[in-house]
Protein backbone atom coordinates (compact mmCIF):
# COMPACT_ATOMS: atom_id res chain seq x y z
CA UNK A 1 0.00 0.00 0.00
CA UNK A 2 1.16 3.50 -1.38
CA UNK A 3 1.57 5.63 1.72
CA UNK A 4 2.70 9.32 2.64
CA UNK A 5 2.51 12.34 5.26
CA UNK A 6 -0.11 13.94 2.97
CA UNK A 7 -2.58 10.93 3.17
CA UNK A 8 -1.61 9.97 7.00
CA UNK A 9 -2.67 14.23 7.35
CA UNK A 10 -5.98 13.72 5.43
CA UNK A 11 -6.73 10.87 7.88
CA UNK A 12 -5.62 12.66 10.80
CA UNK A 13 -8.44 15.42 9.84
CA UNK A 14 -11.25 12.89 9.07
CA UNK A 15 -10.67 11.35 12.16
CA UNK A 16 -10.27 7.77 10.41
CA UNK A 17 -7.24 6.87 13.33
CA UNK A 18 -9.03 5.41 16.50
CA UNK A 19 -5.97 4.07 17.70
CA UNK A 20 -2.69 5.52 18.08
CA UNK A 21 -1.53 1.87 16.43
CA UNK A 22 -3.03 2.89 13.81
CA UNK A 23 -1.58 5.88 13.46
CA UNK A 24 1.89 4.47 13.86
CA UNK A 25 1.04 1.75 11.82
CA UNK A 26 1.12 4.32 8.85
CA UNK A 27 4.27 5.93 9.76
CA UNK A 28 6.22 2.59 9.93
CA UNK A 29 4.50 1.64 6.14
CA UNK A 30 6.35 5.48 4.77
CA UNK A 31 9.55 4.37 7.00
CA UNK A 32 8.83 0.56 5.25
CA UNK A 33 8.06 1.58 2.02
CA UNK A 34 10.66 3.79 1.34
CA UNK A 35 13.68 1.01 2.45
CA UNK A 36 12.16 -0.84 0.44
CA UNK A 37 12.11 1.25 -3.20
CA UNK A 38 15.13 3.62 -1.88
CA UNK A 39 17.24 1.37 -0.16
CA UNK A 40 17.98 2.20 3.83
CA UNK A 41 21.03 4.60 3.31
CA UNK A 42 18.42 7.21 1.24
CA UNK A 43 17.93 10.41 2.32
CA UNK A 44 14.17 9.83 2.14
CA UNK A 45 14.44 6.61 3.82
CA UNK A 46 16.69 8.23 6.72
CA UNK A 47 14.04 10.94 7.15
CA UNK A 48 11.32 8.70 7.09
CA UNK A 49 13.33 6.69 10.05
CA UNK A 50 13.58 10.56 11.92
CA UNK A 51 9.85 10.86 11.32
CA UNK A 52 8.98 7.59 12.98
CA UNK A 53 11.36 7.67 16.23
CA UNK A 54 10.21 11.05 16.41
CA UNK A 55 6.56 10.48 16.62
CA UNK A 56 7.38 7.67 18.68
CA UNK A 57 9.02 9.63 21.06
CA UNK A 58 6.37 12.18 21.18
CA UNK A 59 3.46 9.44 21.79
CA UNK A 60 5.59 8.02 24.82
CA UNK A 61 5.64 11.39 26.07
CA UNK A 62 2.05 12.59 26.03
CA UNK A 63 0.96 9.25 26.80
CA UNK A 64 -1.52 9.66 29.69
CA UNK A 65 -3.06 12.82 27.38
CA UNK A 66 -3.34 10.27 24.36
CA UNK A 67 -4.71 7.25 26.53
CA UNK A 68 -7.26 9.39 27.33
CA UNK A 69 -8.20 11.15 24.10
CA UNK A 70 -7.63 7.49 22.70
CA UNK A 71 -10.44 6.00 25.31
CA UNK A 72 -12.88 9.34 24.21
CA UNK A 73 -12.39 8.62 19.96
CA UNK A 74 -13.40 4.97 20.93
CA UNK A 75 -16.50 5.71 22.58
CA UNK A 76 -17.58 7.59 20.34
CA UNK A 77 -16.91 5.73 17.35
CA UNK A 78 -18.94 2.70 18.85
CA UNK A 79 -21.59 4.65 20.81
CA UNK A 80 -25.22 3.77 19.34
CA UNK A 81 -26.62 6.29 20.30
CA UNK A 82 -23.54 8.87 18.45
CA UNK A 83 -25.71 9.81 15.46
CA UNK A 84 -23.12 11.53 12.86
CA UNK A 85 -23.99 14.92 12.00
CA UNK A 86 -25.48 15.85 8.65
CA UNK A 87 -22.17 15.92 6.21
CA UNK A 88 -21.15 19.81 5.13
CA UNK A 89 -19.17 18.74 2.67
CA UNK A 90 -16.23 19.62 4.69
CA UNK A 91 -13.75 17.21 6.45
CA UNK A 92 -14.01 16.95 9.90
CA UNK A 93 -11.80 19.04 11.87
CA UNK A 94 -10.84 20.59 8.56
CA UNK A 95 -12.25 24.30 8.73
CA UNK A 96 -10.06 26.91 6.20
CA UNK A 97 -8.11 23.98 5.51
CA UNK A 98 -7.87 23.96 1.48
CA UNK A 99 -5.89 20.53 0.08
CA UNK A 100 -4.76 22.78 -2.83
CA UNK A 101 -2.38 25.08 -0.57
CA UNK A 102 -0.14 22.31 0.25
CA UNK A 103 0.51 21.28 -3.50
CA UNK A 104 3.88 22.97 -4.42
CA UNK A 105 4.45 24.12 -7.85
CA UNK A 106 7.31 22.73 -9.72
CA UNK A 107 8.68 24.72 -12.89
Amino acid sequence: MVQNLLNVQYNSLDGRYTSRQEFMADIALIYDNSKSFNGPEHSVTVQAHYVQDFTRALMEEFDMTLAVLEENIQKNAFDDDYDEPESTGRRRGSEGYQPESMVIQTT
